[in-house]
């Protein structure tokens, strides 16, 4: 059991201030939300019944530099928690320092990334040394707004997902987390969430670390009841409450999840926002030949209201949950999870694979039949002294109420059973008023009072001090329910078109005679860009120039367009010679770890990690030594020499063995004055080891089949390599080698463009040439491109952007919105690439509308522009 005063958690629940509860917890994100329209989507929660709100605290949104800190409008923390406290929301801060929350690097600043010394994640003192920092600055905030302080802050995740991350002493870093948050007058629980149920993972198992899960999947999944019960019952042997910090948006599975136990119900990113600027990230979303993935700027997915405050039907739904949970109050915060073998439940519909009734502390049951699927059907309901049927829309999930004292509710006798769900009790003039949810075509509610039975129906509906009212789920809407205000908007919201942008005025390719300086060949971030693009300027005399780690988007020009690719830090081939300018983009760093690309580990770094300027370039598929190979790959080979040896290509051997385990030798010879050798194994499926002179080398990924052997060959004039192949069968392709040999590129011309440079170009550069949608544009350019709006709008409106192979950014005067992706080539989009939310807010005092469009392909089109306005 974790105590902390006035916050108690156990195995019975969550206690707040001496009153059990359960936590309806959207998340509500407010670097993702203007400022001015924090407070109506507050206001929008307290309507829809919720009684809490999760929110994450980005690191790099606040240190904007290396020491450079704003918690200043926008970013005014200490306001958002203001409001949250004024409108008695309760909060769950989520400080990190790693959020994960698909935002740029999970909120480590860039520039942690660019010491090599540096480990994050970890129990390192450079790491922590710079996460102390980051807690000196925001723990203070969240601290006075703790609920003893007056505040509404009644619980802090410390980390998040940990157990995502191969973390090598996770005891030791979420303790020395734990110490900071404590030493910075923390007095609420902590907890760290488990993202992949690895609670040893995720929180060490350190002493004042509670533990919280993370469950997403399919909603319709007959079995997903069982897995949060299971984790319900192991956490109750520790005196602990089921805390779901994270799970989907859709209030069917919120309600399965708590008729299996939970206590914290948290819908992750239950109110949409936006990414503004370029604060999105990249992840591995995307598929397995390509796992790379974009977030969007408009981020939303699933949420109840979405980025410009607009209502969806989950909203409603959330409504009724809010009710349910209002209306039985402490008896249901408290109530148990019990798989009871008396409880029977027969559907004609899918539903769960195991039935739990909630036993209420007072008395009485809640049984809950979810349908899962894709009709309405009927549910016969056994259960003490209960034989009965109810009538069960398509993704519903009520909970019927069994054998319920009526004492809970300041009257007399039992509910013995009703076919709808109980939404609301309110006592009017000495007659206790039952408000149910029932979507029967004869509704009814069953009581028993003073020994005798009586049925409230829509023609009977009193009897004995009681009156049953009941209504269908839409009519519920308008009806007030425990605790939940009746919404001033009852219907969903409209999304109307407000016309097309045609007309228009563009300016010239801003990427001619750019003002290279000298510089290293490094990523952008060692190069002062955190986030926005860079140009390098390479000179390649010899067969062709081979980047390494390209990222995010890479455009390389030579004279003319030549590619745009979206690499993840992948190599690329590039031949011919001369001068080549690569602009790559930042689109964001990953938020998350996997190693299957470069460019998706945490640390990884943007723009290029190196160029190689190749001499040559040697194919080495033919001519190989075989032999077989049985056991484990040491660090070091030796294979015996034969009399005569078996040379084949490295894709040919034919034998019944499987799997085929075998190395192929080739003895190759290096050209003088190289200082670079990168073996490429093209093709490849076979699991493949390089060894070079026997040392063990790398293991081939087929993602990026480019492995660097500088390090074995410099200075060699010969080399043995070694190819170690595990084949699941004879005809599983190993691949092509080929080995390009040359010298790595020190120095380059850079130009940097991080956002705020691009903002300077935007408002500096002339969009003189009239023009009208669609434009086609140069292969390889930038172009500025301004909407012609006779006046900016005085209401909040999307942008909805169309066009071919272009990357376009999107101002508001000089506020940076965001961004859209329409490239034929693009890694998988994760949230509507086409949409810029564009609040009104943010339009005060612009006076123009816009676009830095990037031509990514050679046939690049800006097609059209469209607004769309939620009629709020």
């Amino acid at each position: 059991m974790i105590t902390l005063n006035p916050i108690i958690l156990n195995r019975s629940g969550i206690t707040v201030q001496g009153k059990k509860t359960v936590l309806l917890c959207a998340s509500l994100f407010y670097f993702r939300i203007p400022r001015a329209e924090w407070e109506d989507r507050i206001v929008k929660l307290k309507e829809c019944g919720y009684n809490c709100v999760d929110v994450y605290f980005p690191w790099n949104y606040h240190e904007t530099a290396p020491g450079e800190w704003d918690f200043s409008g926008e970013k005014d923390a200490a306001v958002y928690l203001d409001l949250l406290a004024k409108h008695q929301m309760y909060v769950i801060a989520r400080p990190g320092p790693y959020i994960c929350s698909e935002w740029d690097g999970g909120a480590l600043p860039a520039w942690v990334l660019t010491d090599p010394e540096l480990k994050i994640r970890e129990n390192d003192p450079k790491y922590l040394a710079a996460v102390q920092q980051w807690y000196d600055h925001i723990l203070p905030i969240l601290a006075s707004h703790q609920i003893e302080q007056g505040g509404t802050v009644i619980l802090m995740q410390i980390e998040n997902e940990l157990d995502f991350f191969d973390c090598r002493n996770p005891r030791a870093y979420m303790e020395a987390l734990q110490d900071m948050a404590r030493a910075a007058g923390i007095t609420v629980p902590l907890f760290g969430c488990a993202g992949q149920a690895n609670v040893e993972g995720a929180t060490g198992w350190a002493d004042d670390v509670d533990i919280s899960f993370n469950f997403y999947g399919d909603v319709c999944d007959p079995h997903f009841g069982e897995k949060f019960h299971y984790y319900a019952k192991r956490l109750e042997a520790l005196d602990r409450p089921l805390l779901v910090s994270e799970t989907s948006c859709d209030h069917l599975l919120l309600r399965r999840e708590l008729a299996a136990g939970v206590k914290l119900l948290g819908p992750y990113n239950q109110v949409g926002g936006t990414n503004f600027g370029f604060t999105g990230s990249t992840n591995n979303w995307g598929t397995r030949e390509n796992p790379a993935s974009f977030i969007t700027t408009y981020y939303s997915g699933d949420s109840m209201i979405g980025p410009a405050g607009e209502l969806r039907t989950q909203y409603f739904e959330g409504r009724s949950l809010a009710g349910l949970l209002h209306t039985f109050g402490e008896s249901l915060a408290d109530a148990e999870s019990v798989a009871d073998e008396a409880l029977r439940v027969h559907c004609d519909f899918p539903t769960n694979a195991v039935f739990y009734r909630l036993a209420l502390a007072g008395g009485g049951s809640l049984v809950c039949v979810p349908n899962l699927g894709e009709q309405d059907g009927t549910a016969h309901i056994q259960y003490n002294g209960i034989d009965a049927e109810v009538f069960v829309c398509k993704h519903d999930a009520l909970f019927y109420p069994v054998q319920v004292p009526l004492s809970l509710f300041g009257g007399c006798g039992t509910l013995r059973f009703a076919n709808g769900e109980l939404e609301n009790t309110e006592l009017q003039n000495g007659e206790l008023v039952l408000t149910f949810w029932s979507e029967s075509s004869t509704p009814y509610a069953e009581l028993e009072i003073e020994g005798k039975v009586f049925q409230l129906t829509q023609e009977t509906p009193c009897a004995n001090g009681v009156r049953a009212v009941f209504a269908k789920k839409r009519a519920m809407r308008s009806l007030p329910l425990a605790c939940v205000q009746i919404p001033k908007q009852l219907e969903e919201t409209q999304i109307t078109s407000a016309g097309d942008f045609t007309e228009i005025r563009t300016g010239e390719n801003l990427l001619k005679n750019l003002p290279y300086q000298t510089a290293p060949v490094r990523p952008l971030e060692h190069l002062g860009v955190y986030r926005g693009m860079g140009s390098y300027k390479l000179s390649v005399s010899g067969q062709g120039l081979l980047l390494l780690g390209g990222s995010d988007l890479v455009s390389v020009r030579r004279g003319g367009f030549l590619k745009t690719y979206a690499g993840a830090g992948a190599a690329r081939w590039f031949p011919g010679s001369g001068y080549c300018e690569v602009l790559t983009a930042i689109w964001g760093h990953s938020n998350f770890a996997d190693a299957r690309l470069p460019a998706l580990m945490l640390d990884s770094g943007r723009g290029i990690t190196g160029a190689v300027d190749v001499c040559e370039v040697q194919e080495l598929e033919s001519n190989w030594f075989f032999s077989y190979y049985e056991g484990s790959l040491p660090d070091s080979l030796r294979v015996p020499q034969r009399a005569v040896e078996t040379m084949v290509s490295v894709n040919a051997w034919n034998t019944t063995r499987t799997p085929l385990r075998a190395v192929y030798r080739k003895t190759v010879t290096l050209p003088p004055d190289c200082n670079s050798f990168i073996l490429q194994i093209k093709d490849s499926s076979a699991q493949t080891v390089i060894y070079v002179d026997g040392q063990r080398a790398e293991l081939v990924n087929p993602l990026n089949p480019f492995v660097d052997l500088s390090a074995f060959l410099q200075g060699k004039k010969t080399a043995e390599l070694e190819l170690c192949v595990t084949k699941r069968d004879w005809n599983e392709p190993v691949g092509s080698p080929a080995l390009y040999c040359g010298k790595q590129i020190e120095t380059c011309g850079f130009v940097p463009m991080p956002e705020e440079t691009l903002t300077e170009i935007v408002q500096n550069s002339a969009a003189k040439t009239n023009g009208q949608l669609p434009l086609r544009l140069e292969p390889g350019s930038m172009t500025l491109v301004q909407l012609q709006m006779p006046a900016m709008p005085a209401q909040s409106m999307y942008l909805r952007i169309s066009g071919k192979n272009i990357l376009a950014a999107v101002w508001a005067g000089n506020r940076l919105l965001g961004r859209i992706l329409n490239w034929e080539e693009s890694p998988m989009m994760c949230g509507d690439p086409h949409l810029i939310y564009m609040p009104a807010s943010y339009c005060e005092g612009a006076e123009s509308v816009n676009l830095l469009v990037t031509a990514l392909g050679s046939d690049a089109e800006l097609t059209c522009v469209k607004a769309e306005i939620p009629v709020l």
